[in-house]
C-alpha cells in the first residue's frame, strides 16, 4: 500500500497538459508573426510565420500554468520567404509567461546553424534568452558562450524539444538526446509562475506539434 500511495504522488504531482497542435483554436498570438492550421511533413501542426526583420511571435497556450516541470513540442524551422541570406531560422519554447508586459524565459534553436560550416555558427545552434531584459545579444556580451551550444540540427526537419524548469535552473533536451544541450542555473526572471508559449523569432516559418506539458 506504502508504494502505491508513493506511486499515485508521483503521477498526480505531474499532470500532463497534452495538445496536438491541429487546430488555431484557443491560441493567442502576441507580436508580428501570423499563425494557421496545416499539415507539415506528415504532422497536423500550427504554422507561424514571421517575416519582421526585428519583431517575435508568441502563441500562448490557454488554460496552461506554469512554474516548474517540464515541456514537450516537435518544432520544425526554418528561413522564410523571402529572409536575409543570413536569417537563421528560429523556434523555441517558452515558459513562465507574463501576457500583458509580456515578460517570458525561453530556449529556442537556430536551425540553420546546426550543421553549418563555420565553426563559431555551430556553437550557437541553441540558445536561452529572458524577453524583454536579457536578449541574446546582452547575454551574449555580458557572458560569452554560458547561455548558447551546439547541437545537431536539419533546417526545415522535425525535432523534437523538451526542457525541464526547477526553481532557477532549466535544462534544454533537442532531439530525444539523454543529456541536455544547454543548462541555465540563473534564470533571468526569478522563480515566478506564468503561462507556456511557442516562440517565433524574425524572418522564420515554424511548425509546432504535439505539445505536453508537466507542471508539477
Amino acid at each position: 500500500m506504502t508504494q502505491l500511495l508513493a506511486l499515485f504522488s508521483i503521477l498526480t504531482a505531474f499532470p500532463a497538459q497534452r495538445m496536438a497542435l491541429d487546430s488555431t483554436k484557443g491560441l493567442t498570438m502576441i507580436g508580428t508573426a501570423e499563425m494557421s492550421s496545416t499539415t507539415y511533413r506528415g504532422k497536423k501542426a500550427i504554422m507561424a510565420v514571421n517575416t519582421d526583420l526585428n519583431g517575435i511571435g508568441l502563441i500562448l497556450i490557454p488554460n496552461c500554468t506554469f512554474q516548474d516541470g517540464s515541456l514537450d513540442v516537435d518544432v520544425a524551422a526554418k528561413p522564410c520567404k523571402g529572409a536575409r541570406p543570413d536569417a537563421r531560422g528560429f523556434g523555441g519554447l517558452a515558459w513562465r509567461v507574463t501576457a500583458e508586459t509580456p515578460k517570458f524565459e525561453y530556449f529556442y534553436i537556430r536551425a540553420t546553424n546546426g550543421r553549418a560550416e563555420n565553426q563559431v555558427l555551430r556553437n550557437h545552434a541553441v540558445q536561452y534568452a529572458a524577453h524583454p531584459d536579457f536578449p541574446f545579444q546582452v547575454l551574449r556580451k555580458q557572458s560569452p558562450e554560458t547561455y548558447e551550444a551546439y547541437t545537431d540540427l536539419e533546417v526545415g526537419e522535425w525535432t523534437h524539444l523538451h526542457v525541464e524548469v526547477k526553481g532557477l535552473e532549466a535544462k534544454f533536451y533537442v532531439g530525444h538526446a539523454s543529456q541536455p544541450c544547454l543548462v541555465v542555473h540563473d534564470l533571468k526572471l526569478g522563480n515566478t509562475s506564468g503561462q507556456v508559449g511557442l516562440w517565433i523569432g524574425p524572418e522564420s516559418e515554424a511548425y509546432f506539434a504535439n505539445l505536453e506539458v508537466k507542471a508539477k
